[in-house]
């Protein structure tokens, strides 16, 4: 049975940071991220805003966190679909990342639903519009819905119900669709991680295809650092030995639609290098470090040949090419590299 409302003074929330460290400098540390600042009445008599009274519920199931800068078309969407969940004991948690749009007086003004608080910060990037989320956050779970992206009515329940029979797992997928101009894909492209074996092993997964304990990942927070922040979450989530469940069914739908530059291909190389470095920071974690050293030199010969860095994938390519001599496609980057070699000479110092 859904949670009765009480009566809560919180509509419209800003944030702002305070210059404080971000704790240890132990890249597998769980880092706590810059504290927010927020502005946030004591509760007690209700209040009006915009002509209407605010409630929010005792304590949600789930906290549906939805980061969004410059989508004010898109976003529409992603919160509606929050908002239609057969589960209703839920909280939706906008973060308008200092969007100039008009995105967040466009949600006031459409929106009149208790369970939906708006964070307004200034531009600080998705890692940190996901934290400001979490700080808000009451629910005993968190997902994390991308603007231009949608869950199906039946996600919440799910999620919800897999993890309250699964207490040892901190961390709930389920399975995604993909949605494309010229293609749909029914079923995740890759089997989502199920320890940080699988996660050096290139698996990652989309964060609209899962649910996380909020304590957990609170303790994690995401790292401002990287643009895959969201793949560095799994890392030292898998890291800190937490472990997974996962089902089949399809909750949630990624659309790569092309809208207001939706899921823009430009930074991809950029997410590619970012793996790479993640799998090198974890190598420890490998259960056969020699396959695993093998694996990255395979990735970063192939990312920096397609990244036009062929002098840099000389010693990755080698050392694929030494690991796997019979390999048909080490020896075609191979064969690349030596042709490319002509044109691009190392800079000599």
């Amino acid at each position: 049975m859904a949670r009765p409302y009480r009566r809560c003074p919180v509509a419209n929330i800003t944030t702002s940071t305070r210059d404080e460290g971000r704790g240890s400098a132990d890249p597998l540390a769980l880092t706590l991220g810059p504290s927010i600042g927020v502005s946030r009445p004591d509760t007690g008599n209700p209040i009006k805003a915009r002509g209407r009274t605010i409630a929010c519920m005792g304590t949600p199931r789930l906290s549906i966190l939805v980061p969004t800068f410059e989508r004010r078309v898109l976003v529409m969407r992603a919160i509606r679909s929050a908002l239609e969940q057969t589960l209703r004991d839920i909280e939706v948690i906008v973060v308008d990342d200092g969007s100039s749009d008009g995105t967040a007086d466009e949600i006031a003004a459409r929106f009149d639903d208790p369970r939906l608080v708006l964070v307004r910060q200034s531009h600080r990037g998705a890692a940190e519009a996901r934290n400001a989320g979490l700080d808000q956050a009451r629910g005993d779970l968190v997902g994390f819905l991308d603007s231009d992206d949608v869950y199906l009515p039946s996600f919440a329940a799910h999620h919800v119900t897999v993890l309250d029979a699964s207490p040892e797992a901190a961390i709930s997928f389920s399975d995604v669709r993909y949605l494309h101009p010229r293609w749909t894909t029914v079923g995740a492209r890759r089997h989502p991680p199920r320890d940080i074996e699988d996660m050096l092993a290139g698996s990652w997964y989309l964060p609209v295809g899962m649910v996380v304990r909020a304590d957990v990942a609170r303790a994690l927070r995401f790292d401002p650092a990287w643009l895959t922040e969201d793949t560095d979450f799994l890392f030292r989530l898998f890291a800190a030995g937490h472990r997974a469940v996962a089902r089949t069914q399809v909750h949630s739908e990624y659309r790569a639609d092309g809208e207001e530059g939706a899921h823009r291909s430009e930074n991809r190389a950029q997410q590619r290098e970012d793996m790479l470095h993640l799998q090198e920071r974890y190598a420890r974690y490998a259960a056969y470090p020699a396959r695993h050293r093998v694996r990255l030199a395979r990735g970063w010969a192939r990312h920096l040949v397609k990244a036009g860095r062929a002098c840099e994938a000389r010693q990755h390519a080698r050392t694929w090419l030494r690991a796997r001599p019979w390999s048909l496609e080490a020896l075609r980057y191979g064969l690349r590299i030596l042709g490319a070699s002509g044109a691009q000479k190392p800079a000599r110092s």
